[in-house]
């Protein structure tokens, strides 16, 4: 999140999220980085995620999350380049 808005770029990724009850969804997330008005004053970012894939329809008001895991993750090049530092710990498929 603080590359998003240190470089700026922005993010895309798919989170496999396990719920109690054996329930797994997976969302797409993706996140932009906002500009202020204020001078010194960013930090803020646009996220936004949406299921795309489910072996459940609708998860149940007692069903607990108990854990998320990114499965494929892309970095956004807004026009300032990637942090050349960066280093994603997520396995590219097939990897």
């Amino acid at each position: 999140m603080n590359m998003v808005v240190q470089v700026p770029c922005g993010f895309r990724a798919e989170i496999e999220q396990q719920y109690s009850g054996r329930l797994v969804r997976r969302i797409e997330a993706m996140a932009m980085p906002l500009a202020s008005e204020e001078p010194g004053v960013d930090g803020f970012i646009l996220f936004g995620d949406c299921e795309i894939e489910a072996d459940v329809g609708v998860v149940p008001e007692d069903t607990t999350l108990v854990g998320a895991n990114v499965v494929k993750r892309q970095v956004i090049d807004l026009g300032h380049g990637i942090d050349p530092t960066f280093h994603d710990i997520v396995l590219a498929p097939g990897a």
